[in-house]
């Protein structure tokens, strides 16, 4: 998303993922999950670096990220991490939780998947379900995703993956093989 004035000049680079609505002239501007300050006018006040930013009337509340200090077992730093949240999904994986949204990273704490998901649940057999809103997709540990966020309910198995979609007013149970490809429907 980029920023324009009324008169349609571009005030911003397209680096922002969303803004909130102008109170006293100023927007909250949300980043890669972290949150900025920019002005009615495109004038930054203040880079997404923030956790959290509470607008009011007569003053401005920020909070930074938490920082997470990852060790070896000699307790030599190993990485340093922004985050509200760090849980392991088990096959070497990691949900990385900030602002309310999850990203999926290596046991390195490199992003493996450049999207953010509302959830992440623990991997099985190199498969996970995760959500965003109130819809669920499959993704593989690799990143790749199997099934895109289009179903209501997914239920994984050791060799196959069951899935619920609404059409309608019609709810099917589809059962699909692990590369996600329909075998049948109910």
């Amino acid at each position: 998303t980029a920023l324009y004035s009324e008169s349609g000049k571009q005030i911003s680079g397209f680096t922002i993922d969303s803004i909130s609505q102008f109170t006293n002239n100023l927007a909250i501007i949300y980043e890669a999950g972290k949150q900025g300050i920019i002005t009615r006018e495109g004038e930054l006040r203040s880079e997404a670096k923030y956790r959290e930013i509470e607008l009011k009337q007569k003053s401005i509340k920020t909070r930074m990220p938490d920082v997470w200090s990852i060790l070896e077992p000699g307790n030599k730093l190993i990485e340093t991490i922004e985050a509200d949240s760090v849980v392991s999904l088990g096959d070497g994986r990691y949900k990385i939780g900030s602002t309310g949204l999850i990203q999926l990273t290596n046991n390195r704490f490199k992003t493996i998947h450049q999207d953010f998901f509302s959830e992440i649940y623990p991997f099985q057999k190199g498969f996970a379900v995760f959500k965003s809103g109130n819809q669920y997709g499959v993704i593989k540990k690799t990143g790749a995703i199997v099934l895109p966020l289009l179903f209501q309910k997914i239920i994984l198995q050791e060799n196959y993956i069951l899935t619920q979609e609404k059409n309608i007013d019609k709810t099917n149970w589809s059962l699909r093989d692990t590369l996600g490809r329909k075998q049948n429907s109910k």
